[in-house]
């Protein structure tokens, strides 16, 4: 997302200037595919909900850019969950991660978690399960520069089979099929479930566990269904976000150790 002051004489084409900030105003700046966009408005909680949810390459041109850009770093997020629920996973991983701290990425598909974990804990360790080779060779690749990073060609119902010198402080899941492979291939509800209970054990007291799930396709619409009916019949605690109505859209479950 870039930022602009206003300038009356250096104005692009596609400019948009609002005031008014709502759903409506959204859905006419991508209708429209606006490019460039001065807000005028001056709740500044407003515009960043709205920057949220707009598109990477829209131009914002507003006299608020350093207050702007302030709270959206305290949001921890740019373009953020209103835009995708991978993003609220990011800021599930600042929020709660120490550099010294053990992860398990249990779906590594093409690396992005396993790399942001690799980051967020460099004195600690990151363990990666997936059960496609290419999954683990495009993991491998892009974590190449990471000393911290262990990968394995393993269902994560295995997870609990390596021998961990402490406690795993969070877990991720993200589930479905791996981006630009075989759609085919995708997680399975019976190892999925059998994971997140084996996940629940290897937890510090503090710990927690960030399932995203895709009910979009068939298979993931099975594992919705069964992960919450398993996380209700075992009374663990956990919280569901969704940034959307639209039933099919993704969601992220958040999973607690404790239930306090």
């Amino acid at each position: 997302m870039l930022f602009n002051y206003c300038s009356k004489n250096n104005l692009p084409l596609d400019t948009l200037t609002i005031n008014e900030i709502n759903e409506q105003v959204l859905n006419k700046i991508n209708e429209q595919k606006i490019k460039s966009l001065i807000i005028v408005n001056d709740d500044l909680n407003k515009i960043c909900d709205l920057i949220e949810s707009l598109k990477e390459n829209v131009v914002i041109y507003t006299k608020y850019k350093k207050k702007i850009n302030n709270i959206l770093k305290e949001r921890y997020t740019y373009q953020g969950f209103n835009r995708s629920v991978l993003n609220e996973v990011k800021r599930q991983m600042l929020l709660n991660l120490k550099p010294t701290d053990y992860v398990i990425d249990a779906t590594i598909g093409n690396g992005y978690d396993t790399e942001t974990l690799a980051r967020l804990v460099p004195k600690g360790k990151v363990f990666g399960f997936d059960i496609q080779e290419a999954a683990l060779l495009k993991t491998k690749e892009r974590v190449s520069n990471f000393s911290n990073v262990y990968l394995y060609l393993m269902s994560h119902e295995y997870i609990d089979k390596l021998d961990y010198d402490q406690k795993i402080k969070l877990v991720v899941f993200n589930l479905g099929y791996l981006p630009g492979n075989n759609k085919n291939i995708t997680t399975k509800s019976s190892s999925t479930i059998k994971a997140i209970s084996k996940a629940l054990n290897l937890l510090s007291n503090d710990g927690l566990i960030l399932v995203t799930v895709y009910p979009g396709h068939e298979e993931g619409l099975k594992e919705s269904i069964l992960i919450n009916k398993y996380l209700k019949n075992n009374n663990i605690n956990y919280l569901i976000k969704r940034n959307t109505n639209k039933k099919e859209a993704p969601y992220l479950i958040i999973i607690y150790k404790n239930n306090n």
